[in-house]
């Protein structure tokens, strides 16, 4: 049985401007296995937050081939790309992006009743994945009432509730201060571990990268395995 979940073959991504041709990937190859656990390191714009994108099928690579699951992104038009971010991927991002009027509750429950049509079910799912995250007495709570760190588990609480197979993840903890920080990365390894999601982290924090399993650094567009 073929367990490779992410297959990156000669991926690059350039940005054409008018005065220049910005080529911000370069060649990426690499392979994740389902399941595992995967950190992205390097310096700022060496091109973390493009390769997530890319795999996240938020954008397209310039040329190379991507493979997640059954479906080659590099050859999807826009509505396929959406499609796959509906049924494959999770994501948490720096900014916890809720909408403010809404509910903790609601706004974990809202994707899952999109995808699904069934309110009842999808707040079922979401009431028991704000208590997974430690938010039982914080689901009819705003945003506005609530701190960085309970935002950000509000955050990855929405990104799992159609149950991804891949979790995305891009600087989740480089708002917060360090006790918040340390809850959001236990958070998000214990979940891809008891739901056997594959997590891949684009941080700075060192000590959430250490925690991968596997983990990667980037330079100047380029990917090497630690």
């Amino acid at each position: 049985m073929n367990d490779e979940i992410i297959v990156c073959r000669n991926i690059k991504k350039n940005f054409i401007t008018d005065a220049e041709n910005l080529l911000i990937l370069r060649s990426v190859n690499c392979v994740i296995k389902a399941g595992e656990t995967v950190s992205i390191v390097g310096p700022s714009g060496c091109g973390k937050s493009t390769l997530l994108s890319i795999i996240g099928g938020l954008d397209k690579p310039s040329s190379g081939e991507l493979e997640i699951q059954n479906w080659q992104l590099h050859l999807e038009n826009e509505e396929g790309l959406s499609d796959f971010r509906a049924k494959e991927i999770g994501f948490v991002f720096q900014f916890h992006y809720l909408l403010k009027d809404f509910s903790a509750l609601e706004n974990v429950l809202l994707p899952g009743f999109m995808a699904h049509g069934d309110q009842k079910a999808a707040e079922e799912q979401a009431k028991a994945l704000l208590e997974q995250v430690g938010l039982s007495n914080r689901m009819h709570h705003v945003p506005a009432k609530m701190s960085g760190g309970e935002r950000q588990r509000v955050a990855i609480a929405r990104a799992m509730i159609n149950r991804p197979a891949i979790l995305l993840a891009d600087e989740p903890t480089g708002n917060l201060d360090e006790g918040s920080a340390a809850i959001i990365e236990e958070i998000l390894f214990s979940l891809a571990e008891s739901w056997g999601t594959t997590l891949v982290v684009v941080t700075h924090d060192a000590r959430m990268a250490a925690r991968a399993k596997r983990r990667f650094r980037m330079h100047e567009g380029e990917i090497f395995e630690e």
